[in-house]
């Protein structure tokens, strides 16, 4: 939607357009239909636009109330943003501009901090109050809209991206060693945390409150309860979800722009097209990627997307990836994610090759974490099931935890939805690291226990729900909405992601799980709720759509020069962070494998321990950011 940025002295030193607008052109690619800035005294704001909402110069920001003691920039949609605004002018607040963003200004001078409580949808903001001298970030509560902030020696600053940050000239790189391992050991960096001292991701669900001393306060708004209403009726789960989601899919659909929707073949998507066309008043725009060398299991999901668009008339636009693109953009798409994250990229690709053609991209995301179906939720349903045995509740909740710190010690081994491909395991601490990095990962606590301590909630009594609810909070927010909006918003395009509408959350948090998974089913709701929308068949297919390039085919038979060139042992030494010898050692175990071409034929095998595609994807990613981001 738009990129944000801004400075607060705390010192009361001012502040000029010179050191404001680096932070701003590092976050260009966000909005390149317009910028702005607000700068007074000791405060600056800046803002560049992506125009979906008051097309032309009558949306473009900073916006500021009627008398200008209140000033916003924002980046983002508030979906309810119409009936907000009409009851606002009841109550005389006249509107500047037609932007959807204006109603947070006048609904904060109206209510206060309690005006986030009655904003739906996705944004990150900066609201400055004169009158009170006060600055207030502040992010929706899923996380869609991400927003960084440093604040050190008397000076804040924040971004939408952290290479807005890094644009800044006073701030000077020191990197976070301690929390790498995370991305080897597990996906990605837990938030708020970065690969940066001092520059931190404020969280979702969160207002941060600073006044000239500093931080007031910090409030969490808003958190979904996975409490399980066991009264509700799998008809009433249905009818209230099929009119959440319908109402979600409209609001995500944009009035001024062109929008589409990316199709994977898989359940989630195919019911957003069905959704979309039911009240287009033109055909819905479609587009896929499918990707060259593909196993024949994913080339045959692009056939159920091409019966689809056809069946909803739709305007579909297929489009493929080679092996040999790859290589060519991952310096981008590093540079879009500012930091390492394990991520198959397909987000980037797509948006780059439909620039121009839409503005707007509705995809699936959250069906997972709210339904259940990678191989980590079946796991989880498994040991729920065990549980069932379990009496008296002394016993039970004993059991519980033991099957708690094994789910915590089996979830880092594996790779992220794909449970048959091995990741780092901390035991390779002392060969993959040089050892002054070794040492220091010896002495912090270990991965599977972080993940215990910290990614549960206690009053959350289902053993899958309290899975799916870590998911949610952690995975989704640390990983996929983190990768989806960097890598699209890189290509100027926004992804909008209906299942995730707050509301809709909540309601589903609470359903009972035997409609999240059953009887072998997963995502068993809306695969229900699929029987009303899509043709015959197609609901409670086995399809699980595609996801992403064949990595595993690709590394080994395609870009095998590229991966020994980045990790050839003269660019890893430089990094002072691996042991060269070791990832040489992975790298020729790997293309062994070579010798046994029936072996990449189909992902439903068992693995191989010398299959390290996923660790060599991850030393790839990892090299790349560190030539790119080291100080």
């Amino acid at each position: 939607m738009c990129g944000i940025a801004g400075i607060y002295n705390l010192n009361k030193k001012e502040i000029g357009e010179n050191e404001l607008k680096p932070l701003i052109d590092a976050l260009k690619h966000r909005g390149p239909d317009g910028r702005g800035f607000f700068i007074k005294d000791n405060l600056g704001l800046a803002h560049c636009r992506l125009a979906i909402v008051g097309i032309g110069e009558n949306g473009n920001q900073p916006l500021s109330n009627e008398d200008n003691s209140i000033w916003l920039v924002c980046n983002g949609e508030v979906y309810n943003f119409k009936k907000l605004r009409e009851q606002l002018q009841k109550r005389n607040h006249r509107f500047k501009t037609l932007s959807d963003n204006e109603v947070i200004l006048h609904l904060y001078e109206e209510e206060g901090l309690g005006f986030i409580e009655k904003i739906s949808g996705m944004f990150a903001f900066a609201i400055w109050d004169k009158r009170k001298q006060m600055l207030i970030l502040g992010r929706d509560r899923l996380g869609i809209k991400p927003l960084y902030y440093c604040h050190k020696n008397d000076k804040l600053i924040f971004a939408s991206e952290i290479k807005g940050i890094l644009a800044h000239a006073d701030f000077k790189k020191e990197l976070n060693y301690e929390f790498f391992k995370f991305y080897f050991f597990h996906n990605s960096i837990p938030a708020p945390h970065t690969p940066f001292k001092h520059i931190v991701s404020l969280p979702p669900a969160h207002l941060a409150v600073y006044n000239r001393k500093g931080l007031v306060k910090e409030i969490r708004y808003w958190q979904p309860e996975f409490r399980t209403d066991d009264t509700i009726t799998e008809r009433q789960a249905l009818d209230e979800f099929s009119s959440r989601l319908r109402e979600s899919v409209r609001n995500c659909l944009p009035e001024e722009v062109d929008a589409g929707i990316a199709m994977s073949g898989g359940i989630d998507s195919n019911v957003l097209l069905a959704l979309a066309a039911e009240s287009a008043k033109k055909p819905v725009k479609t587009f896929s990627c499918s990707f060259v060398d593909d196993i024949e299991d994913k080339r045959s999901e692009i056939s159920v997307v091409e019966k689809l668009v056809k069946y909803f008339k739709a305007d579909y636009l297929p489009l493929s990836l080679s092996p040999k693109e790859l290589p060519e953009k991952i310096d981008k798409i590093v540079g879009s994610l500012d930091m390492p994250v394990c991520s198959f990229a397909i987000d980037y690709y797509l948006t780059e090759k439909i620039k121009g053609k839409a503005k707007i991209i509705l995809t699936g995301d959250g069906t997972e974490e709210l339904f259940g179906k990678y191989w980590n939720h079946r796991l989880a349903q498994s040991m729920a099931h065990i549980l069932e045995y379990c009496q008296p509740e002394k016993e039970r909740k004993m059991m519980e935890n033991q099957l708690l710190r094994k789910y915590c010690e089996i979830l880092p081994q594996r790779a992220f939805q794909f449970s048959a491909i091995y990741n780092f395991l901390e035991s390779d601490k002392d060969d993959l690291f040089r050892k002054n990095i070794a040492d220091l990962f010896g002495k912090q606590e270990r991965v599977d226990e972080f993940i215990y301590k910290n990614y549960f909630n206690d009053k959350t009594k289902d053993f899958l729900n309290k899975i799916l609810e870590a998911d949610l909070q952690h995975f989704l927010f640390d990983h996929s909405l983190n990768v989806i909006d960097k890598l699209s918003m890189s290509n100027s395009i926004e992804i909008r992601v209906p299942y995730l509408e707050y509301k809709l959350v909540e309601y589903l948090a609470k359903i009972p799980v035997r409609f999240k998974m059953k009887a072998g089913a997963t995502k068993y709701l809306l695969r229900r709720f699929a029987e009303q929308v899509l043709p015959g068949g197609m609901a409670f297919s086995s399809r699980t759509g595609v996801t992403g390039p064949p990595l595993r085919r690709w590394l080994t038979f395609h870009l095998e020069d590229y991966v020994k060139d980045v990790l050839a042992p003269r660019r890893v030494k430089k990094n002072g962070f691996l042991n060269p010898v070791f990832v040489k050692n992975i790298i020729n175990e790997h293309y062994h494998l070579k010798k046994y071409p029936q072996y990449f034929k189909s992902d439903n095998i068992d693995t191989l321990s010398s299959d390290h595609t996923i660790k060599l994807w991850k030393l790839i990613l990892f090299q790349i950011w560190w030539e790119k981001y080291s100080p």
